[in-house]
Formats: C-alpha cells, sequence, structure tokens
C-alpha cells in the first residue's frame, strides 16, 4: 500500500508539471521519497517501466497506424510507384551515357534486347558528344536470328556486336556461328564487332569475314607473351584500321 502511495504522488506530480508523459518528474519524486532503495536499480526500473509501458506500445501503435494508413492508399501509392519508375527508366539511359560520353569515352555498348526507347536516348546523347554506341546482340547468342528483321536504330549506332558468351565456352561450346553472323549483317547493312574465343586458332576464319571490330581476350591476356601474340594477330589484319564509323560502307 504504502508503494501505491507514493507511486501515485509521483503520478500526479508528474501530471501537474504537464510535462509530457511526466519525464523527469515521476521519475525525479520517485527518487525523493525511496530514499532507501540504491539510485541505481530504481534508475533501472524506471526504465524498464518508461520501455514497457510506453515505448514499446508507441512502437506497435505507430506501426498499426502506418500499414493501415498504406492500406487505405494503397492505390495512389501504387501510382506513385509507376510514376517513379516510368521516370527512372526514362532518365537512367540518358543518365549513364552522359557519364560514359562525359567521361571521353568514343564507344558505349547497349544491348539490343533493351526497349527502343533506350536506344534512342542513349543515341540523342551520344551524337551530341560525336560518340558512336555498339549494339550488343550477347542475349540473342545462340539464336537463329541476332536482331528483328525490321529493327532500325539510331545514326549514332555505328555496330552490332556479335558474341559467344564466355559461359557457352565454358560449357564446351565450340560453335563459330557466331563468327558466320557476320555476314548476315554486313548484308543487312550493319558493321560488326566481333568477340568471343577470338584467337590464334580462328584468327583466320574471322578475318575471312572481315568484321570491323575484332575484340580478342583471353588469348592474349592469358598467353605465355601477350605483348608478342597481340603484336602477331594485328599483324595478321587485313587492312587495319578500316570501318569506322565515319567511313562510308
Amino acid at each position: 500500500m504504502a508503494f501505491a502511495g507514493l507511486f501515485l504522488i509521483a503520478i500526479a506530480a508528474g501530471i501537474i508539471s504537464q510535462v509530457p508523459g511526466g519525464v523527469g518528474v515521476f521519475e525525479s519524486v520517485l527518487l525523493l521519497l525511496f530514499r532507501t532503495v540504491p539510485a541505481d536499480r530504481l534508475l533501472g526500473a524506471l526504465l524498464a517501466y518508461r520501455i514497457i509501458y510506453y515505448l514499446i506500445p508507441f512502437a506497435i501503435a505507430l506501426t498499426l497506424l502506418g500499414a493501415h494508413e498504406l492500406w487505405v492508399h494503397r492505390l495512389p501509392m501504387v501510382r506513385i510507384a509507376r510514376l517513379g519508375r516510368t521516370w527512372l527508366s526514362a532518365v537512367t539511359p540518358q543518365a549513364s551515357a552522359l557519364a560514359v560520353f562525359g567521361a571521353g569515352a568514343v564507344f558505349m555498348t547497349v544491348l539490343s534486347s533493351t526497349t527502343s526507347a533506350t536506344h534512342e536516348a542513349v543515341g540523342r546523347v551520344a551524337a551530341k558528344f560525336g560518340a558512336h554506341v555498339i549494339v550488343d546482340t550477347i542475349t540473342q547468342a545462340g539464336k537463329k536470328d541476332l536482331l528483328p528483321a525490321s529493327v532500325t536504330f539510331p545514326d549514332s549506332f555505328a555496330y552490332v556486336g556479335v558474341h559467344r558468351p564466355s559461359d557457352a565456352r565454358a560449357a564446351g561450346d565450340s560453335s563459330t556461328a557466331h563468327i558466320e553472323a557476320v555476314a548476315e549483317m554486313h548484308r543487312r547493312g550493319f558493321r560488326v564487332a566481333l568477340a568471343g574465343g577470338l584467337g590464334p586458332d580462328s584468327i583466320d576464319s574471322v578475318l575471312a569475314f572481315e568484321p570491323e571490330i575484332v575484340i580478342v581476350g583471353s588469348a592474349i591476356t592469358e598467353s605465355g607473351n601477350p605483348q608478342e601474340v597481340a603484336k602477331w594477330m594485328r599483324n595478321k589484319l587485313i587492312n587495319p584500321g578500316r570501318g569506322w564509323p565515319w567511313e562510308k560502307k
């Protein structure tokens, strides 16, 4: 009974003080009234009291209120999320192209499977910088048609990238279809940047199709003498330096 009376006095003092929740006043009164209780133990008990009876209920109520508001306003939130996604999808390609070409790059690669809006956005930025884009067909590798028959690209799209993906090579795929695809791309009026498993063993068959760009990676970097291999392969090129975007096909 004595504890209940002292507790009520502390509660009343907190209310009279008009301090929100009686914070500080309630604790101070109890510290004055319970002089026989060690202050550190009493403060620990008061902290636990505040957490259990104030903070935890507040957190639960706040979570429930937030969930309720989200549910009530779910349709506007969905519309806002869709607008945000649309805005980002429109801005991101331009921002990426600005960063690439602004840093001084002459070429930028864009997937052929992305949207025409992305192609147009990147193409506009490339044109402003006098730069060029390589449209990469790596996501279509292994398919009969690398590009749809009716596909068109902005004027700043200078090359079609034709690949044999590294994961396919690692799985034992030794197909040369990507090399043979160069002829089809040329027939359709595209310049070609060829990559994927190219090296000394395949350079002669590659050059027979005359791709404008030959991209060689591991055949050089993983060789015993990268500099000599790179020099040897460059000397194999027919008319090196041809096929720039500003040259007429």
